[in-house]
């Protein structure tokens, strides 16, 4: 008979416990709840930035008198006042 050259090494393990899966549950929601928050986050800068380019382009900060009379006489004209 021969004797083994190297000793044998059994490990233990225990099976995961309730704990360990709701840490996991826990991160996997988080996860996703910070992808929705900064999707949400991007896509409100880039309509603030659109709106802030198309105000800026087609409109005027400080209309004269003229243009404030022109657009009242539209205004009226269009809503019959």
């Amino acid at each position: 008979m021969q004797t083994p050259t190297s000793p044998v090494i059994v490990r233990i393990v225990e099976p995961p416990g309730e704990l360990t899966k709701l840490t996991d549950v826990l991160i996997g929601a988080l996860g996703l709840t910070g992808v929705l928050v900064l999707a949400a986050a991007v896509a409100a800068f880039v309509a603030a930035c659109l709106v802030f380019w198309f105000r800026s382009r087609y409109s005027t900060p400080f209309p004269t008198a003229d243009q404030a009379r022109d657009d009242d006489a539209r205004y009226r004209r269009l809503t019959g006042e």
